[in-house]
Protein backbone atom coordinates (compact mmCIF):
# COMPACT_ATOMS: atom_id res chain seq x y z
CA UNK A 1 0.00 0.00 0.00
CA UNK A 2 1.45 3.34 -0.72
CA UNK A 3 2.57 6.11 1.88
CA UNK A 4 2.73 9.86 1.19
CA UNK A 5 3.76 13.02 3.07
CA UNK A 6 2.41 16.37 2.54
CA UNK A 7 5.09 19.41 2.18
CA UNK A 8 5.13 22.62 2.37
CA UNK A 9 6.26 23.28 -1.20
CA UNK A 10 7.53 21.36 -4.00
CA UNK A 11 11.10 22.53 -3.08
CA UNK A 12 11.51 21.66 0.31
CA UNK A 13 10.83 18.51 -0.41
CA UNK A 14 13.37 18.61 -3.19
CA UNK A 15 15.72 20.06 -1.09
CA UNK A 16 15.29 16.97 1.47
CA UNK A 17 15.38 14.38 -1.53
CA UNK A 18 18.73 15.65 -3.15
CA UNK A 19 20.24 18.47 -1.49
CA UNK A 20 20.44 17.10 2.07
CA UNK A 21 22.49 14.04 3.42
CA UNK A 22 19.47 12.17 2.47
CA UNK A 23 20.28 12.38 -0.75
CA UNK A 24 23.27 9.41 -0.44
CA UNK A 25 20.75 7.30 0.29
CA UNK A 26 18.22 8.00 -2.26
CA UNK A 27 20.77 7.46 -5.07
CA UNK A 28 21.27 3.92 -3.40
CA UNK A 29 17.79 2.84 -3.70
CA UNK A 30 18.15 0.25 -6.39
CA UNK A 31 20.21 -1.52 -4.45
CA UNK A 32 17.48 -2.45 -1.96
CA UNK A 33 14.24 -2.11 -4.45
CA UNK A 34 13.02 -3.50 -7.51
CA UNK A 35 12.59 -0.90 -10.37
CA UNK A 36 9.13 -0.43 -10.77
CA UNK A 37 7.43 -0.06 -14.61
CA UNK A 38 4.79 2.12 -12.97
CA UNK A 39 5.26 5.54 -11.75
CA UNK A 40 6.04 5.04 -7.49
CA UNK A 41 5.31 8.78 -6.74
CA UNK A 42 3.35 11.35 -7.90
CA UNK A 43 3.17 15.02 -6.91
CA UNK A 44 0.47 17.25 -6.49
CA UNK A 45 -0.86 20.37 -5.59
CA UNK A 46 -3.42 19.84 -2.20
CA UNK A 47 -5.32 23.52 -0.82
CA UNK A 48 -3.76 24.15 2.83
CA UNK A 49 -5.36 22.67 5.12
CA UNK A 50 -6.54 19.87 3.62
CA UNK A 51 -5.57 15.93 3.99
CA UNK A 52 -5.32 13.91 1.47
CA UNK A 53 -6.69 10.07 1.47
CA UNK A 54 -5.01 7.33 0.45
CA UNK A 55 -7.45 7.04 -2.38
CA UNK A 56 -5.77 10.36 -3.74
CA UNK A 57 -2.64 9.14 -4.00
CA UNK A 58 -3.37 5.68 -5.92
CA UNK A 59 -5.64 7.28 -8.32
CA UNK A 60 -3.24 9.68 -9.36
CA UNK A 61 -0.10 6.77 -9.93
CA UNK A 62 -2.91 5.41 -11.90
CA UNK A 63 -3.10 8.96 -13.61
CA UNK A 64 0.51 9.42 -14.17
CA UNK A 65 1.19 6.43 -15.39
CA UNK A 66 -1.91 6.48 -18.12
CA UNK A 67 -1.62 10.29 -19.35
CA UNK A 68 1.92 11.59 -17.82
CA UNK A 69 2.70 14.38 -15.94
CA UNK A 70 -0.23 16.84 -15.73
CA UNK A 71 -1.73 18.91 -13.63
CA UNK A 72 -3.35 15.85 -10.89
CA UNK A 73 -0.15 13.99 -10.88
CA UNK A 74 3.09 15.45 -11.90
CA UNK A 75 6.92 14.49 -11.07
CA UNK A 76 10.11 16.41 -10.01
CA UNK A 77 11.45 16.75 -13.52
CA UNK A 78 8.04 17.95 -15.26
CA UNK A 79 6.52 20.51 -12.01
CA UNK A 80 3.39 21.99 -12.48
CA UNK A 81 2.52 24.76 -10.09
CA UNK A 82 0.33 24.51 -6.90
CA UNK A 83 -3.88 25.71 -6.85
CA UNK A 84 -4.43 28.78 -5.12
CA UNK A 85 -4.49 28.59 -1.77
CA UNK A 86 -2.32 25.61 -1.57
Amino acid sequence: MGRFAVWRSIDDLWAFTYASRHRQLFRRRLEWFERNATPTLALWGQPAGSIPAIHDELGRLRRLAALGPTEEAFTFKRRVPPPDGA
